[in-house]
């Protein structure tokens, strides 16, 4: 099932943040949260190795994040991109790319790994040698109006 690969809300950096950076390091920033969206910025020299071209020069090569989220959760897809320059000179940029991952409701662990592919047939992943990449999600927080009635709260779009 594929995702959206950027919301407006994502560009705008007020969702939480998974950062896979370049020397293999991983930052968290915020809180992945049950029923909300999660941002994941990809340093695609992590898997530098698909880098094949069209007949017209373009690149003919992806990124794409796989996701499951625990328990039961089905795996979705999402197509990373290149994360939208500020400024022309930041080379370091260019190689950053962004998709956003929707967490389903009463998730509880959320699973994620990477496939670089393209036009080769070639497939290279990122999966933490196979373990996948896993994060704990905090769960979704229901509000009461003070008549111990829960205030529905918005899901994430899917």
């Amino acid at each position: 099932m594929a995702k959206k690969a950027l919301s407006a809300e994502a560009q705008d950096s007020t969702l939480p943040q998974v950062v896979f950076k370049g020397d293999f390091q991983l930052d968290v920033n915020g809180e992945i949260k049950s029923g909300s969206e999660v941002a994941i910025i990809f340093d695609a020299e992590r898997l530098p190795f698909e880098r094949s071209q069209d007949e017209k020069g373009k690149s003919a090569w992806t990124i794409s994040a796989f996701s499951q989220f625990a328990p039961g959760g089905e795996v979705s897809k999402v197509d990373l991109q290149p994360e939208k320059k500020k400024k022309a000179k930041d080379a370091a940029e260019e190689t950053l790319l962004k998709g956003v991952l929707s967490v389903p409701a009463g998730s509880r662990e959320a699973i994620i790994w990477f496939l670089n592919t393209g036009k080769t047939g070639n497939e290279y992943y990122d999966s933490d040698f196979g373990k996948n990449y896993r994060f704990s999600v905090s769960p979704e927080i229901i509000e009461t109006n003070g008549d111990s009635k829960p205030v529905k709260k918005p899901r994430a779009k899917k």
